[in-house]
C-alpha cells in the first residue's frame, strides 16, 4: 500500500506491465505545471492532491479502485474506474475529450462537473447520492449515460443538467425537478432521456431554471410540469414506451413539438401517479412536500 507522489508528468514507454500498482496510490502534485499521463497504465488508486493544475490521461487507462480529483481531469482514450470517481469538491471536473474516449465509471460521488464532448461517451454504473448533483454537460456528438442503483434508485434533480447536441440517458424509478436543492436545466440541442422513469417539475419552493432552445426530453414514464414559471415553449417532448402515461402542463404552457410513440397500451391498467413511496396522489395529482 505505497504512495507515490508524482511532481512532474508519468510517462509509461513499456505499457500496462510496466508498473504493477498493488493497492498503492498515486498522487500527482504538481508545483505548478499541468501533469501529464502518458503510455497505457493501470493504477490502484489515483489523487489529484491541489486545484489550479491539469492532469490529462492521454492513453488507455485502468483504475483499479478510485480517483479522487481536485480540479480539471482530461481523459482522451478509455478508461475504466473500478471503484469510485470522486468529484465532490465543487472545483473539480472530469471531461472526456474526442471520440476515443470512452469512460466506464462504477461509482460516482457527485459536486463538481462531469462532461463529454468531441463525441466522447461517460457510462455511470452507479450513484453515491440518490440525485443528479453537481453539473452534469454533454456536448454536440457525446454521450452520458447514468444509472442509479441506490436503494429507491431516484435520480431527482438537485444540480444542472446541461445538453448542447449530446445526449444524456437517466435510469432510475423517480425523478423530480427539483428536489430539496436548485436546480437548473439548459439545453440548445440534443436528447435528455430519462428510460426508466417518469419527470415531475415540482412546484415546490426551490429554485429551477429552465432555458430550452431545442432539443428533446424523452421519457418513458409521465411528464408532469406543476409550475406555469417554466417556459417549456421552445421544447420537444416525447412519450415512448409501452403503456399509458400522462401528460400535464400547468396553466396555459406550450410545447414546441409534441411526440407520443407509444405501443401497446391497450387492455393494460392506467397510470396513476404515486408519491416518493407509492402512495396514490390525490385527484389533482400533487403532494404536499418537497
Amino acid at each position: 500500500s505505497a504512495t507515490i507522489t508524482v511532481g512532474g508528468n508519468w510517462t509509461n514507454n513499456v505499457g500496462a506491465s510496466g508498473f504493477t500498482p498493488s493497492s498503492s496510490t498515486i498522487i500527482f502534485e504538481s508545483g505548478g505545471d499541468h501533469q501529464d499521463v502518458t503510455g497505457a497504465n493501470t493504477f490502484y488508486n489515483v489523487t489529484q492532491l491541489y486545484a489550479g493544475n491539469y492532469l490529462r490521461f492521454y492513453n488507455q487507462t485502468t483504475i483499479q479502485n478510485n480517483l479522487v480529483l481536485k480540479y480539471l481531469c482530461w481523459a482522451y482514450q478509455t478508461m475504466h474506474i473500478a471503484g469510485m470517481l470522486d468529484l465532490s469538491d465543487v472545483g473539480s471536473r472530469f471531461t472526456a475529450s474526442g471520440g476515443n474516449a470512452n469512460i466506464t465509471i462504477a461509482l460516482l460521488d457527485q459536486g463538481g462537473k462531469l462532461m463529454a464532448n468531441g463525441g466522447g461517451s461517460i457510462n455511470v454504473e452507479d450513484l453515491v447520492q440518490w440525485w443528479l448533483g453537481g453539473i452534469i454537460e454533454a456536448g454536440a456528438g457525446s454521450l452520458i449515460d447514468i444509472t442509479n442503483l441506490d436503494p429507491g434508485e431516484y435520480v431527482d434533480l438537485r444540480g444542472e443538467l446541461r445538453n448542447f447536441g449530446g445526449t444524456i440517458n437517466v435510469s432510475g424509478t423517480i425523478s423530480w425537478w427539483p428536489f430539496n436543492a436548485d436546480g437548473a436545466v439548459v439545453m440548445t440541442d440534443g436528447v435528455i432521456d430519462f428510460k426508466t422513469c417518469g419527470i415531475t417539475i415540482k412546484n415546490n419552493s426551490y429554485d429551477l431554471s429552465v432555458n430550452i432552445t431545442g432539443g428533446k426530453i424523452r421519457t418513458v414514464g409521465n411528464f408532469i410540469n406543476e409550475r406555469p414559471d417554466v417556459d417549456l415553449s421552445q421544447a420537444g417532448i416525447e412519450l415512448y414506451g409501452s403503456g399509458s402515461n400522462i401528460l400535464e402542463l400547468a396553466g396555459n404552457q406550450t410545447l414546441n413539438h409534441l411526440e407520443i410513440n407509444k405501443s401497446g397500451a391497450k387492455g393494460k391498467p392506467d397510470i396513476k401517479p404515486t408519491d416518493r413511496i407509492g402512495n396514490l396522489l390525490p385527484e389533482s395529482g400533487k403532494a404536499n412536500d418537497c
